[in-house]
């Protein structure tokens, strides 16, 4: 018997400890209050920063369930798991994939939001993919029956995308590259709105978002066009310091990459507030000029533990799985977070990098560059479940660059009953954010969150 036959065997074995059906058992812990997790992460937070969070959360379910992977991941952390570990994305929702160019700037269609990404339970992504689905259909207004069918697709898709991964060999698998987004599966529908998410991802270029983020001041010079508090110029020491900081990153990136960026010189630097989630934590765009004016927009991102661990209390990464200590991973966030990325993602932006200043870490990444997400709302009743599809299908290409692909593959099996289990965990689960969104809705007109702008 070969290691990937007992491998396999090993996974089937699991189907009597924790038989694939009671993956759709739901269950919550005891203690839960999913307010006072938000809370405990606003500590830590930009304080002018947390309202404009707050806002962002209350603006709708799915923009609640955006924002809280951390109260999901307490939540998971109660419900029944197989054990198996595998490099996992941490935030694998439906807004989390996308177009992305890849180096000879053909668009092609990955995950894309690496803030969350550790090692950890698979299940665990897969089931935050599965209920995103759910709260962005019913926000929508979806029909339950439509909804359903385009849940199941992405556990299914899921399972049999594995399923034939797992009978590639490791340099087969790990050589895999996400198919040219013209080529994904789907209807008319779906192809339309590839087709339009194509159109906005290539006029998103650095140029375009050189003119929305400074402009030409009285001196000639570029300035940050500021927006307060979203947009802040950076400038005096806090400018020097960035610079700095970027001969920090330059060592982590590539030769070839580190060549080019001495390239380049700072222009402006501004602090930003992105997404939901991370709003309040340190993000800072930084425009930069080559030698003809041609602009290079980095990003640098604050990266904290990963919620997995800091609420799911999943354990650190497994020692084989990196080198060094793997407690000492997980605490470089900037560290993990790149790695992760250069991991799951089939291909990745070269100027990925990261640094660290005292006891904080940040990562370092291209900002808008050819890039854009399928929107939810863009997409007829019928292509939703080509959607997310094709989102499992991603999902699992990512989860087969772990060693344990093959006990997953042997716990899955050709077995249904996993797919209407995860549909259902994601059904009950979607249910709960309405719960809790209502609740935050409340407590933020009762003042607990303080004032929004």
């Amino acid at each position: 018997m070969t290691r990937y036959d007992d491998d396999r065997s090993r996974g089937q074995a699991l189907r009597h400890t924790v038989p694939r059906s009671t993956i759709g058992d739901f269950a919550l812990p005891e203690d839960r209050d999913p307010l006072a997790i938000i809370e405990s992460q606003h500590a830590s937070r930009i304080p002018e920063l947390i309202p404009v969070r707050v806002a962002r959360l209350g603006a709708g379910p799915f923009a609640f369930f955006r924002g809280t992977a951390a109260v999901q991941a307490a939540d998971l952390a109660a419900c029944p798991s197989t054990g198996i570990t595998v490099a996992m994305v941490g935030d694998a929702h439906v807004s989390n994939f996308g177009l992305l160019a890849a180096e000879d700037r053909s668009l092609v269609f990955d995950v894309n939001d690496f803030d969350e990404a550790t090692f950890g339970p698979w299940e665990w992504d897969l089931k935050r993919l599965v209920s995103s689905v759910w709260v962005a259909c019913e926000e929508r207004g979806l029909a339950p029956a439509k909804t359903e069918r385009a849940a199941r697709a992405a556990a299914r898709s899921y399972r049999e995308t594995l399923l034939r991964t797992a009978t590639l060999s490791p340099l087969e698998v790990y050589t895999l590259r996400a198919r040219p987004v013209s080529t994904e599966a789907g209807g008319e529908a779906f192809a339309r709105a590839v087709a339009d998410a194509v159109r906005r991802a290539e006029k998103r270029t650095p140029e375009k978002a050189l003119s929305r983020i400074v402009k030409p001041g009285s001196d000639g010079q570029p300035h940050v066009a500021e927006h307060p508090p979203e947009v802040v110029a950076v400038s005096g020491e806090s400018r020097a310091e960035v610079e700095h900081l970027l001969g920090a990153y330059r060592a982590t990136v590539s030769p070839d990459v580190a060549l080019l960026l001495h390239q380049f010189t700072v222009t402006a630097a501004a602090r930003f507030a992105v997404g939901v989630g991370s709003v309040g934590t340190r993000c800072y765009v930084v425009v930069l000029a080559g030698p003809h004016g041609e602009p290079l927009i980095l990003q640098i991102k604050e990266a904290g533990p990963s919620v997995i661990h800091e609420f799911g209390n999943v354990p650190a990464a497994p020692p084989t799985s990196l080198d060094g200590d793997p407690a000492d991973f997980e605490g470089h966030g900037g560290r993990r977070v790149t790695s992760l990325q250069r991991i799951l993602q089939s291909v990745y932006d070269p100027f990925l990098g990261w640094f660290e200043v005292d006891d904080d870490s940040f990562y370092v990444r291209r900002f808008h560059d050819v890039s854009a997400s399928i929107e939810m709302d863009s997409l007829t009743p019928a292509s939703v479940a080509d959607y997310g599809a094709a989102c499992g299908i991603l999902l699992a290409r990512a989860h087969s660059q772990s060693p344990a692909l093959p006990i997953i593959a042997g716990y899955l099996g050709a077995g249904r009953s996993f797919d209407p289990a995860v549909a259902d965990w994601g059904r009950q689960y979607a249910s709960l954010v309405r719960q809790d969104h209502a609740g935050f809705v409340d407590a933020v007109a009762a003042g607990r969150f303080g004032t929004t702008p």
